[in-house]
């Protein structure tokens, strides 16, 4: 049975039912000519009988205006739909736009306003006072766009002429003055500057110290001129995010540029004291053990390490018998520090290592290196000479096996040829850290000016860390210089923290200059015998040359090496024992 007649047949069957046999539909209709619709028998009044008796019937143009009613109704909805949805969209993108441009400036109350409330970043960076910073110029762009705007509204106001915004999202869209007459955008519309201090600033006479209010005054009397007071002239710490301009910044006041070529050390002191609490010295190893450690970190920018860069020490010797009695004096003060106050970055041995070999597994400037036999070659007479100098302590078991199945196999590859050397994965590979490659790196390519490299840098002190059975990491001791410290502090601090080798600062600083923390005044340099300065890096990076005190001293040299490559300013102590190293310069 084909469609068309089941669908006659269940017409007829309902007519059958109305009207009796006289209502039936042939097969070939597929529309009943007498059937009737709802709106027929509700309207027309004469119920199922009338519509059976030839009442107004529904016709294929009556259906077609009811579909195209509906469907009209439905477009209706789904284009109201369609703007509710543009409308939403396009607050969004409002309220997105209010988000960056407003900036928010706190002044006080870091760990309880700025971080607990406000950003609750696990790192900050400080930047210099006047810094032109990607970061610091876009907020400080945004402040003046903000400032200009505000003096725009406020001289409207005066005047009786402020026009109101349209009113597209309410009320709370109006500008409204406030108490003193100043507008107040409260949605915050505009992305005007919101500068939420602690104590509310005033716009009475303030002075132009770093330490005013939001206004100075310029003038006596009546003709003064009120400009405000750039809040970001003074040391100023950012959320360390993936965005690329933050809406929140922490201004530490009375840390102006004119405080701080005064006193860089200090101004930075301060602001390590209103992040941590002035909870002391929290640069110390001893305080940072006993107090608990803030729940965020805090680095320094490029421009405030271009000032006091990061420092790095480097001891050297002319064989490695001239390094026995610092490495003894280091291991002594690690045994007794062992379980206590060891620092988590601490070194897990020392030894003294050969710059020849060292230097083999660096790639030249002309990108040239040595080849895989080579290179494992090397790596494996590291390792035999760290397990013969340094004993058996300070490698795993598993490590040693390896050095002496090496050793068993080199001295008998001599005799018969027919040995297979072992895989790579089975035997110990040596990596160098970023410090210790960066030195190697300065040393090997000098210049005209740093064609004195030092005789006695033969041998140098390594950290030696132990990943797996088949891994070693050798670095120098030094890093990140932190809030208030110099460069001799910091390098001083991370050598403590890292080998638990205490230096004498007093003898160091006698041979340091100013610049970076020491003693020794730059215009008297000149006067100290044995000075030289050895400055390295690439072609393109090299930016400050000249003198740098560092001195000779009873068979002692000290030597700075100052590297700029790819923007990070880094500075290698570079020194020979005695006598910063000797039994009366420990402290424990």
């Amino acid at each position: 049975m084909s469609f068309r007649a089941m669908c006659a047949r269940t017409v007829n069957r309902a007519m059958a039912d109305i009207g009796g046999e006289s209502a039936k539909v042939p097969a070939g209709d597929l529309i009943p000519k007498c059937a009737p619709s709802r709106r027929d028998d509700v309207g027309g009044g004469g119920g199922r009988g009338e519509a059976a008796g030839g009442a107004a019937t529904p016709t294929p143009e009556v259906d077609a205006t009811d579909r195209h009613r509906q469907s009209k109704h439905h477009r209706g909805r789904h284009l109201q739909r369609q703007q509710q949805q543009q409308q939403q969209q396009q607050q969004r993108q409002r309220q997105r736009q209010q988000q960056r441009g407003t900036v928010t400036v706190i002044t006080s109350d870091f760990r309880t306003e700025f971080h607990a409330k406000l950003c609750r970043a696990a790192r900050y960076k400080v930047h210099a006072p006047g810094c032109s910073c990607p970061r610091i110029v876009a907020l400080r762009s945004r402040y003046v766009a903000s400032m200009e705007e505000e003096e725009e509204e406020e001289k409207a106001a005066a005047t009786g002429n402020a026009v109101a915004p349209p009113m597209t999202a309410g009320p709370a869209d109006v500008m409204r003055p406030d108490v003193d007459g100043k507008c107040d955008d409260v949605s915050g519309r505009f992305g005007r500057l919101r500068l939420a201090a602690a104590a509310t600033a005033t716009r009475g006479g303030t002075s132009g110290s770093d330490d005013g209010g939001d206004y100075d005054a310029d003038g006596d009397g009546g003709d003064a001129v009120v400009r405000r007071r750039d809040p970001f002239d003074g040391l100023i710490a950012l959320p360390d995010t993936k965005s690329s301009t933050p809406s929140r910044a922490y201004a530490c006041e009375g840390t102006g540029r004119s405080s701080f070529e005064l006193d860089r050390t200090g101004c930075e002191g301060k602001l390590a004291g209103e992040m941590f609490d002035d909870r002391g010295d929290w640069s110390s190893s001893s305080s940072a053990s006993s107090a608990a450690p803030p729940p965020f970190k805090v680095s320094c920018a490029q421009c405030l390490l271009a000032i006091q860069p990061n420092g790095f020490v480097a001891i050297v010797s002319r064989s490695s018998g001239g390094l026995k009695a610092v490495l003894q004096s280091a291991r002594d003060a690690a045994a007794r520090r062992r379980g206590t106050h060891r620092h988590a970055d601490h070194a897990h041995f020392l030894c003294a290592a050969e710059l020849s070999s060292l230097r083999s597994l660096i790639p030249s400037s002309d990108g040239t290196t040595t080849t895989a036999g080579s290179t494992t070659q090397i790596e494996m007479d590291v390792a035999r000479r760290i397990a013969e100098d340094e004993g058996v302590d300070c490698l795993p078991p598993e490590m040693l096996e390896r050095i002496a199945s090496w050793r068993a196999m080199s001295s008998s590859s001599s005799s018969s040829s027919s040995s297979q050397p072992p895989h790579r994965h089975e035997l110990v590979r040596i990596e160098l850290g970023h410090h210790l490659s960066s030195l190697l790196r300065l040393i090997a390519e000098p210049r005209e000016e740093t064609e004195r490299v030092p005789r006695e840098m033969r041998y140098i002190m390594a950290m030696g860390y132990v990943r797996g059975p088949g891994l070693l990491i050798l670095d120098l001791p030094g890093g990140k210089r932190r809030l208030g410290e110099s460069t001799l502090v910091g390098a001083i601090r991370e050598v403590e923290e890292e080998c638990s080798l205490t230096i004498d600062r007093v003898w160091l600083s006698g041979r340091i200059t100013e610049r970076y923390g020491g003693g020794v005044v730059e215009e008297e340099e000149e006067n100290v015998k044995g000075t030289t300065m050895t400055t390295c890096g690439d072609d393109n990076d090299v930016v400050d040359g000249g003198r740098c005190g560092a001195t000779k001293d009873e068979n002692a040299v000290v030597r700075v090496l100052a590297s700029r490559r790819r923007d990070c300013h880094d500075v290698f102590l570079v020194m020979t024992p005695p006598p910063p190293f000797s039994s009366k310069s420990f402290t424990t």
